[in-house]
């Protein structure tokens, strides 16, 4: 009786820090989203667009055909690569970084701007996009339906295509004393769209009728720029959890990761199994 006493004290007692930790971070991000915004950031950018067609991998024997072969395959099995304005993408996602850090009050300097950014400031950091990549590839999506009273599963196949833009960054603070670099990554996505609709008719006899509507190269761009939305979102919640971390209480330990819903002023608790509001560091 004693030991379930005591059991139960612990437990009690866990779940009160557990409740005050929450408290004090989620108290932290608000102090961090209304003080003001006194860091500087010099954005740079790589001006290279890097292309990989994962279809071409699948081709057996690829790399033995003659140049001529290899560039009809390539073009056969190929959508937007070769249609792709690099100077474009890479700029629509440039300047929306730009414009959302501009959102969040930082100051942002450029290539052009860079010899009145303050590298003595501690308070300052560069961030760069080391790397843009976009990838092509093609995947089977199987549409599946059972219809009421069925115990029958009916399937039916389709090759979509399939568009990644994937991103490298570097963060790097003047001061290195007090921070040190850190490389980001992190990918969206954009595919093929499938309608299809199972039927039944009076006889039971089953149809199947489906639309693809394919991606354009619109949606690349847009991609790129929503894309460009996200990685200002990310380095925001980063600076911020930064802020609770280094300004926690001794003995209160972080929990979770916070992140800013910029349209309502929410503050979002996330835990790290369920964090889609941050970048994948690289270790």
């Amino acid at each position: 009786m004693r030991k379930d006493f005591i059991y139960i004290l612990i437990i009690g007692v866990i779940s009160i820090i557990i409740t005050s930790s929450c408290k004090v971070e989620k108290d932290l991000a608000r102090e961090f989203v209304q003080k003001e915004n006194t860091t500087s950031i010099l954005l740079l950018k790589d001006t290279v667009l890097y292309k990989l067609n994962d279809k071409i991998k699948r081709i057996h024997g690829f790399d033995y055909y003659d140049p001529d072969t290899q560039d009809s395959l390539w073009i056969a099995n190929t959508q937007f690569l070769d249609s792709i304005d690099d100077t474009k993408l890479i700029n629509n996602l440039y300047n929306r970084i730009k414009s959302e850090l501009e959102y969040y009050e930082f100051k942002v300097y450029t290539q052009e701007t860079r010899k009145n950014f303050d590298t003595t400031n501690p308070d300052n950091y560069t961030f760069k996009i080391t790397q843009i990549e976009i990838e092509e590839d093609k995947y089977t999506y199987k549409n599946e339906y059972s219809f009421p009273n069925d115990t029958v599963v009916y399937f039916k196949e389709h090759d979509l295509n399939k568009f990644d833009l994937n991103c490298w960054f570097e963060l790097k603070p003047n001061d290195t004393t007090k921070d040190y670099k850190r490389l980001f990554f992190n990918s969206f996505s954009i595919e093929d769209k499938l309608d299809g609709v199972f039927a039944k008719d009076l006889q039971q006899k089953i149809t199947y009728k489906y639309k693809i509507i394919p991606a354009r190269l619109t949606d690349i761009y847009n991609m790129a720029s929503y894309s460009g939305m996200k990685n200002a979102h990310f380095l925001f919640n980063y600076f911020m959890n930064k802020y609770i971390n280094e300004n926690m209480p001794k003995g209160f330990l972080v929990e979770g990761y916070y992140s800013l819903d910029r349209k309502t002023g929410y503050i979002r608790y996330d835990t790290e199994e369920n964090n889609d509001n941050s970048f994948y560091e690289i270790q």
